[in-house]
């Protein structure tokens, strides 16, 4: 996590989204997001080889049984055979895909669930020193060294509000919420919302012959400050090739949060888009479910580095971090289910958006005056699985200004 800049390298005041996961840069977020791929890895492989077994409601395991049992008994024989490969590989191997989770019996992983799995073995130690937490549990440290991990959060290194850099700034009026005299100048768009506008069949998935596709889709919201929220799903059918789908559908809003004088902070949000052929069947439908489970793990993980010192600087950040890291666990997982059994999935998308806390700059080659707000110009994110071709057309939106304090 860190600043948006521009090629003079000053910070940048212009909303910036993106389409990843990328895979953390930051050696000890890396860490943790390996670790829990391990164990979900781990947890799949034990219940592919025995589906038939008493799980927790609403946790991870429930929703890696729920994918296996909507599979057809073609591809779930597949999995079995994959699974007990590696589940009978020596331990060098075990060690290499399972991590350290390969020193728990594979019948008492089904027993644990993930989250004893997770505290059944030494956890990896992260680094607080990389994490730049100060020395001694009471001090706050070094902001230099939190802020290189991190992002800005002090007034002395952020951006200011001040009119000079802001330039010729004309806040919005119309649909205008008042002045807030606690924001500062000149305000900020307080609702932000992602949408997708249409869905189209590129190419149809295999074999075309047995008829026109069924499609689902669906996801998860992440706010900045590590929320998460389920976007339910919906399915559309009769798709052949060329066919589109206009939904015109608010995905998710989020409220984006107030920013406060002195500085600005970078807040990211996320979107987990999962697309599936219903028919197929599998782990498409239980991908939003896996992913708020993976993201509450990674989320605790890292905090447990987090000293007390520093914690208040560093909370508000570590909702985007984790999710970042949730999504690229995710989309591993799906990678390697593709890799490893076979299975002709669609790979999972997740879309962000990060900028400045207060105001943010709209430009006119990406962002369209739109009412009283701004909305991105179309993107698409590109589907491939099943032998088929998706897209799936978006925007974001800002709206609801909130003006500022007049600036003295």
């Amino acid at each position: 996590m860190s600043a948006i800049v521009c090629a003079d390298g000053a910070a940048s005041l212009s909303m910036q989204w993106g389409v990843g996961p990328c895979r953390p840069d930051h050696s000890e977020f890396r860490k943790v997001g390996e670790d829990v791929l391990g164990a979900v890895k781990y947890l799949l492989c034990a219940l592919a080889v025995q589906p038939v077994c008493r799980v927790a409601t609403d946790s991870l395991e429930a929703a890696l049984a729920e994918g296996l049992a909507a599979l057809p008994e073609v591809r779930r024989a597949r999995y079995r055979e994959g699974a007990a490969l590696l589940l009978g590989a020596d331990d060098a191997i075990r060690a290499r895909i399972f991590g350290r989770h390969a020193a728990v019996p594979v019948e008492r992983v089904r027993e644990l669930g993930f989250d004893a799995l997770l505290a059944a073995t030494r956890a990896p130690v992260l680094d607080a020193k990389l994490l730049g937490m100060p020395r001694r549990e009471a001090a706050v440290g070094s902001f230099e060294r939190l802020e290189a991990v991190w992002g800005p959060m002090t007034a002395v290194s952020a951006v200011s509000f001040t009119p000079e850099l802001l330039g010729a700034v004309v806040p919005m009026t119309g649909g205008s919420s008042g002045i807030d005299p606690e924001v500062p100048f000149p305000g900020y768009y307080r609702k932000l919302e992602f949408s997708v506008r249409q869905l189209k069949c590129f190419d149809e998935t295999n074999p075309e012959s047995f008829g026109d596709d069924e499609i689902g889709i669906g996801g998860t919201a992440v706010h900045t400050d590590g929320t998460v929220t389920q976007v339910g799903r919906k399915t559309y059918d009769d798709f052949s090739d060329g066919d589109s789908e206009w939904l015109n559908w608010t995905f998710a809003s989020f409220t984006r949060t107030k920013p406060k004088s002195g500085g600005i902070v970078y807040d990211t949000y996320g979107v987990f888009i999962a697309l599936a052929e219903v028919d197929s069947g599998g782990f498409q439908k239980a991908l939003d479910k896996i992913y708020a489970q993976v993201q509450d793990k990674v989320k605790a993980a890292i905090a447990t580095a987090v000293t007390a010192g520093a914690s208040p600087f560093v909370g508000p950040f570590l909702g985007a971090v984790a999710g970042a890291v949730a999504a690229w666990v995710a989309d591993k997982l799906i990678e390697w289910v593709i890799s490893w059994f076979g299975d002709d999935l669609f790979p999972v998308k997740y879309a962000t958006l990060t900028g400045p806390r207060g105001f943010a700059f709209y430009p006119s080659d990406k962002w369209i005056h739109e009412g009283t707000g701004y909305r991105s110009k179309d993107e698409w994110l590109k589907f491939y699985g099943h032998g088929g071709h998706y897209g799936v057309r978006y925007y974001w939106r800002v709206s609801d200004w909130v003006n500022g304090s007049a600036p003295q």
